[in-house]
């Protein structure tokens, strides 16, 4: 155990060492700043328009609101994604094509220890960048506009749940495969996600079965997605959530169903399967 937390705490060292936190906080500053200034111009505009009519505050403000929260956590989440995949794409690989590793396994420590070090280092980064983005975009929304969505910390939570999904899902592929083809496989693997999210929603709100089946599988094979959908949910309104089923699934990038014991117990035997696979292939992999 001892080993493996000072592999977790030399992965940290290695990202700030190779700046990748420093790239990230800059990058982060940029969307957080394009973010604000846009809420910050969509209040001033839905204020004007109420004293147009007289009114305080519009009577349909907490759904805008709630919509600019939703895509602006559904970058969060994209980025949460991205930086899950590029953390994890060369951790394994990259140091066996570099040689580094074989310097590494001189020292007294087995390769299930170094693979679940490297996992929990990457996961501390991938994870604390994802929740404090996300708190950020929710209280910076609330700073400008008064609205806080009720239920913010079970999104921000699903949130990660799917982020720590592919996260795992790239530490296995780097396992397996170089540091290009395990870039190319997550990149697939994870627009496959989307894609399938995306044609479950198309087919509920077209009413095609053979649509939402594909969607449904599409949960189950990876759940990356699915738990973006679910964590969309709990940001909207009572009113959006009461819209009927053909209207509510209209929007084809966020859920309308909350998510259910069955499902986030699937999301974790589905992560701990995953690095479990990954601990098995890299003990077995020629190095």
């Amino acid at each position: 155990m001892n080993n493996i937390f000072k592999v977790a705490a030399f992965t940290l060292q290695e990202a700030f060492a190779k700046k990748l936190i420093l790239a990230l906080l800059i990058l982060t500053v940029v969307f957080l700043g394009l973010y604000f200034y846009g809420a910050h111009a969509l209040q001033e505009n839905l204020t004007e328009r109420a004293a147009e009519l007289g009114r305080e505050r519009l009577r349909r403000a907490d759904e805008i609101y709630a919509t600019l929260s939703i895509m602006g956590l559904y970058v969060v989440n994209f980025l949460g994604s991205l930086v899950g995949i590029m953390l994890g794409v060369s951790t394994l690989s990259g140091e066996v094509e570099s040689g580094l590793l074989m310097t590494i396994l001189i020292k007294p420590l087995r390769r299930a220890e170094l693979v679940l070090g490297k996992w929990l280092g990457l996961s501390l980064v991938s994870l604390v960048y994802l929740a404090l983005l996300g708190l950020g975009v929710v209280y910076g929304t609330y700073w400008i506009t008064g609205y806080l969505p009720a239920d913010y910390l079970k999104t921000i939570l699903l949130m990660a749940l799917g982020t720590w999904i592919l996260l795992t899902s790239t530490v296995l592929c780097s396992a397996v495969f170089p540091v290009l083809t395990s870039g190319v496989v997550m990149f697939m693997v994870y627009a496959l996600s989307w894609t399938g999210g995306l044609v479950g929603n198309l087919g509920k709100f077209t009413d095609t079965p053979l649509m939402e089946k594909i969607g449904l599988y599409s949960h189950y094979i990876f759940p990356s997605d699915a738990m973006w959908r679910f964590a969309s949910y709990y940001l909207q309104t009572r009113t959006m959530r009461d819209l009927p089923p053909g209207i509510r699934d209209g929007n084809p990038l966020v859920g309308s169903t909350e998510v259910q014991s069955g499902d986030l117990v699937w999301a974790f035997f589905y992560l701990v399967a995953l690095l479990g696979l990954a601990i098995v292939v890299f003990r077995r992999r020629d190095l």
